[in-house]
């Protein structure tokens, strides 16, 4: 598969992107991305299709509305991330969204429920999210054309189901047409004020003609500069990337929650890398320890060692030493094997041991100071 870095995409505002379960890399590779219903899509879509973001907008402003449309399926009865520790915390928190969740649609409203949820609570749920909705994925290059392999004026069956169900209520039934506004005006409020307010798809939410498979050879797998192919690695590259770009202010102020959550998980992989750092610290320490102690019981030794040979060499002097006959010939007394002379320092090798964990340690700790500043 071809692979390309996100720093040698020349057109970041009309790229394609889409994201796939890592799991089915081989399969992607090799026969490409079929169309299919999501998961999440299972009786909103009528057929089956793939979905992609428009440029580097649309992939940012997909997250921000994906992250609060799963952190409402986690605090509103649902619970399908299983944050909970218990069934009424559960319930507690289900009346809390319920009670607190705007039904007017006014984005200003909107912002301020996600600004001002409780900061353990949505930790909680980002902790949920990031590894099932984010790392778990790879992220994709399209190269399909509008027209061909999909139409840029195409229906959100989403927006559509919303209208039907709405147009179905008969106008004198007030209080089932008045729970269909309060249902229509959340959905638009996850949808965010970035979003058309017609029946048309955002360029975040777009998608293939109905039975439009994408082939290997109309795929590129992305990874950031470095190399990293999760897809939260790619976000957050896109997320500081973006704001280099004209008109970022404007684009952020849209946002209800990917700021927030950017640097919950920026913060948490520093964390977590930070941990690392300490960890491997700790372990050259100890091997540096243990290397240290075998020095100096090496020391011992050998100077034990020598005491012992001073000694045999004093018993064995000249003015000790009484001649022996052998065949008519003196012979003098042999040497203690421990007084031959050896050049070879046994302790050479536990120092180069030790200088070289020396500068592993130095190396870890000028990682960790530089993580800290």
């Amino acid at each position: 598969m071809k692979v390309i870095k996100i720093n040698e995409i020349i057109d970041l505002e009309n790229a394609l992107f889409h994201h796939h379960p890592k799991k089915f890399f081989e399969y992607v590779n090799e026969n490409g991305i079929p169309a299919a219903i999501g998961e999440n899509a299972i009786g909103v879509e009528k057929n089956p299709k793939i979905f992609f973001s428009k440029g580097i907008d649309g992939m940012l402003k997909l997250w921000d509305v994906w992250i609060k449309w799963e952190m409402k399926h986690a605090f509103d009865g649902k619970n399908k991330y299983d944050i909970f520790d218990s069934p009424k915390e559960k319930d507690t928190w289900q009346k809390y969204w319920d009670a607190n969740f705007p039904t007017n649609a006014n984005y200003e409203q909107i912002k301020n429920f996600f600004e001002n949820f409780p900061k353990e609570q949505k930790e909680k749920f980002y902790d949920a999210f990031i590894p099932k909705m984010i790392e778990e994925y790879d992220y994709y290059l399209l190269d399909i054309k509008d027209g061909v392999e999909y139409d840029s004026n195409d229906i959100d069956e989403g927006k559509q189901k919303l209208k039907d169900e709405f147009d179905s209520i008969n106008p004198n039934d007030y209080p089932h047409k008045f729970e269909a506004i309060k249902e229509t005006n959340k959905a638009k409020a996850l949808y965010g004020s970035f979003s058309r307010q017609d029946l048309i798809t955002d360029d975040w939410n777009m998608h293939t003609k109905p039975y439009t498979d994408v082939s290997k050879d109309k795929i590129t797998q992305v990874t950031t500069s470095d190399g990293k192919t999760d897809a939260l690695s790619i976000l957050i590259e896109m997320y500081d990337k973006r704001k280099t770009m004209p008109n970022s202010e404007s684009l952020y102020s849209q946002f209800d929650i990917l700021p927030d959550f950017i640097d919950y998980a920026k913060n948490k992989r520093l964390t977590e890398h930070l941990q690392q750092v300490q960890e491997e610290l700790q372990k050259a320490h100890k091997i540096k320890n243990s290397l240290e102690l075998l020095k100096n019981q090496q020391l011992i030794e050998a100077n034990s060692n020598q005491t012992y040979a001073t000694q045999q060499n004093n018993l064995q002097s000249p003015v000790n030493q009484a001649p022996t006959q052998t065949n008519g010939k003196q012979k003098t007394l042999g040497v203690h094997p421990a007084t031959k002379q050896n050049n070879s320092n046994p302790n050479s090798a536990i120092s180069t041991f030790i200088i070289t964990f020396g500068i592993l340690i130095s190396g870890l700790a000028a990682i960790y100071l530089n993580l800290l500043v």
